[in-house]
């Protein structure tokens, strides 16, 4: 699957250009909750949700599909 048949697919699963962007938007906070989060970690604080935890959850409470997510997770990222 080529990046813009990938990306052609997820429009078609969360049906617009503009979630697609959404969407792209919370895997990037969840990159930067996670890496401000190496910090609290050093000091042997519990495990921390990894990026892909995080952004599944935040897209899920967000409204997105499981199929959105894991694709976006699959052949996106």
């Amino acid at each position: 699957m080529t990046e813009q048949q990938a990306t052609d697919e997820l429009e078609t699963i969360v049906g617009s250009v503009d979630k697609c962007f959404r969407l792209m938007r919370i895997y990037q906070d969840a990159v930067q909750s996670a890496s401000g989060n190496r910090f609290a970690m050093s000091f042997g604080r519990k495990k921390l949700p990894t990026v892909q935890e995080r952004f599944a959850a935040r897209a899920k409470d967000m409204g997105y599909s499981s199929a959105a997510i894991n694709h976006y997770l699959e052949h996106i990222v």
